[in-house]
């Protein structure tokens, strides 16, 4: 019996991640099911772990060729087929357990040519839902020309209709980027129907630190001409299809072209210009000519919604000259947190991770791999290694980072947008515990309460919230005011609370080691009567939880 989704795996090295990929195929409702694993050249484990699934579940096959890239893995996997549609997941990445039947279910329901499911991210910093599938999701009918399908290029929350694959002779192009762009638009440009999936589909892992991926990795002309190059391909058979299939190019038509231009702009800014500090000299030069050239072809509305969709990057004048941006930086982060060798390197690669390029390092201990970067400053150990930093910071802006902590991508992007053009005086963020062996759940630890989110709110809980590491402060306020630092954290941070305009956010970007009670425990260590006001607010914080727990269970 002929299967009904043939489910194509490609993969190249992926030993860390594909047991997990593998076993959430195995644990498909839907039985009429075939799984094509293609090893594509891989030098790991990955030939071991496949060959292992072969031989314990017949409908698991394997074929392994030359490293030939990701689009032939999966291009050699639509020969093999056999199914009556065909699914894709790549090696890293997840299908909940119903996914598949619910698809095809759906397809056979609408007579579609292709499915949209929901996308759900996952990250060793939490999850998230990407909205564009939410959206999609929802609709009965979905139009080919569809705006959120263009914001929707990933080909492994879909399910495609294999005969009209066959009927297009349709391909993966052989390209670094878009390449699942190119076949998703062209098969919905084509598709007789197309309808959403109101579940879970996919389960899409984004690779951050450690053996995700190295945030040192360089960044080059050569991928900049290869992303070019690719959405210049979608935005001509885009055109070249909507013709052909309304025989004009209207108004509807023109949006939709000018979206695609917007993305390729966006998502440039994203992809290369965010980690200006992987980028060599010549390159930015080129990014920027590149930037330029994507700006002139926008609409003034774009390039308006640019703005609006990166208030914290420099776009009327984009910065090129890595000497301009040490020496000009938004956030000066000042890192002595007392801590291994290795923990500080780790702390470092989150800190080049991020993904806005204005800020530079001023550290007060030396990791054990040296970042060779403009941007960096090792500064001599002293006891007011604080006032040093004052002084020799260049950013509007001075993070004290006293402790060992794990910056989530968007923590020096989270910070920038919330200073509210400068004029906060401080912000502070929400830390959540890291577990170094199981990941980075992200749990909320207890003293940045929701309730003080407000805007220069002096409530009582603010003294849950005495720690130093999790805030940014405006430079010119700590000299203006010649605030001095004692070596009574807690202290000093009240003050700041009294005398500062601050503003607290509630995105989950910074990941302590520590746990609850180490924080708790920390901030009891001061003055008496600052100690017997944290006292009395846990006091009352437990008997307000015990109530509504309580409550809840009826008693």
């Amino acid at each position: 019996m002929s299967p009904k989704v043939s489910v194509i795996v490609p993969a190249y090295n992926m030993e860390p991640y594909l047991r997990d990929t593998l076993d959430s195929l195995v644990a498909q409702s839907l039985e009429e099911v075939e799984v094509i694993m293609v090893n594509d050249g891989s030098t790991d484990g990955t030939q071991n772990i496949m060959e292992e699934y072969q031989t314990h579940h017949p409908h698991f096959r394997l074929i392994t060729q030359t490293n030939k890239g990701t689009s032939a893995a999966k291009n050699r996997g639509i020969t093999e087929a056999q199914g009556e549609y065909l699914a894709f997941l790549d090696g890293d990445d997840l299908i909940t357990p119903l996914s598949l039947e619910k698809m095809c279910t759906r397809a056979q329901k609408m007579k579609a040519d292709l499915v949209v499911g929901r996308t759900r991210t996952f990250s060793r910093f939490g999850k998230s839902y990407l909205q564009d599938t939410v959206k999609l999701s929802r609709r009965e009918v979905i139009e080919p020309f569809d705006l959120n399908l263009v914001w929707s290029f990933s080909q492994s929350n879909k399910l495609f209709s294999r005969e009209k694959v066959q009927e297009m002779d349709l391909r993966f192009p052989d390209k670094k980027y878009a390449e699942d762009g190119i076949f998703v638009l062209d098969f919905a440009h084509h598709a007789a129907r197309i309808t959403g999936c109101p579940e879970d589909v996919l389960l899409y892992r984004r690779r951050v630190l450690g053996i995700d991926y190295s945030a040192t990795q360089t960044i080059t002309r050569e991928m900049m001409e290869e992303y070019r190059e690719a959405y210049q391909e979608i935005l001509q058979l885009s055109q070249r299809n909507y013709q052909e299939r309304y025989g004009f190019l209207d108004t509807t038509g023109q949006d939709y072209l000018e979206e695609i231009r917007y993305k390729e702009c966006k998502l440039f800014l994203d992809q290369f210009y965010r980690h200006f500090w992987r980028i060599e000299t010549p390159d930015l030069k080129y990014l920027k000519e590149v930037f330029l050239n994507l700006k002139g072809e926008l609409s003034p509305a774009s390039w308006e919604r640019l703005f609006q969709d990166c208030p914290d990057l420099p776009l009327d004048d984009l910065v090129d000259d890595k000497e301009y941006m040490a020496q000009n930086p938004f956030l000066s982060l000042a890192i002595h947190p007392h801590c291994t060798a290795e923990e500080l390197d780790l702390m470092l690669d989150s800190v080049y991770a991020q993904d806005n390029p204005s800020f530079e390092v001023l550290s007060f201990e030396v990791p054990k791999k040296h970042p060779e970067k403009t941007n960096f400053r090792l500064l001599e150990d002293c006891e007011e290694w604080k006032e040093q930093a004052i002084k020799e910071a260049k950013g509007e802006y001075l993070w004290f980072l006293d402790d060992l902590l794990i910056l989530g991508p968007g923590a020096i992007r989270n910070f920038t947008q919330y200073s509210h053009n400068g004029e906060m005086d401080m912000v502070a963020a929400p830390l959540s515990q890291l577990d170094k062996e199981n990941g980075y759940p992200s749990q909320e630890l207890v003293y940045l309460h929701r309730n003080t989110l407000q805007a220069n709110h002096h409530s009582p809980l603010n003294l849950m919230d005495l720690y130093l590491s999790n805030k940014i402060i405006k430079r010119k306020f700590l000299l203006e005011k010649r605030f001095q630092f004692s070596g009574d954290t807690p202290r000093d941070i009240q003050r700041l609370y009294q005398e500062t305009r601050f503003w607290k956010v509630h995105q989950k970007n910074l990941f302590s080691f520590k746990d609850e009670s180490e924080l708790l425990e920390s901030l009891q260590n001061t003055a008496q009567t600052l100690k017997a006001k944290i006292n009395l607010i846990l006091s009352s914080r437990r008997v307000l939880y015990q109530g509504i727990k309580l409550k809840r269970t009826g008693k």
